[in-house]
């Protein structure tokens, strides 16, 4: 799936690299940031549902993420030792 900007809604970019402007690299004024829960460009079932599998990839990525960080300290505890 191609990612679209949550700023311009245009395929092809993110929000920090949007050629419109905005509030990415450089930053505005937390003011300028819409609200998410105003105007979710979310259109469509087959979007809400790619959604949630991205929000699972991501969890069991923190998981895998937080199980390497710990296998990482036992190891460094072990060689201190």
């Amino acid at each position: 799936m191609l990612r679209k900007c949550y700023k311009c809604h245009k395929p092809g970019h993110f929000v920090r690299d949007c050629p419109s402007g905005g509030y990415g690299r450089g930053g505005k004024n937390i003011e300028e940031i819409p609200d998410p829960h105003h105007e979710f460009p979310v259109t469509n079932v087959a979007e809400v549902t790619t959604l949630f599998e991205n929000v699972a990839s991501l969890i069991r990525l923190a998981t895998l993420v937080e199980g390497l960080v710990t296998s990482a300290e036992n190891a460094t505890k072990m060689t201190e030792e």
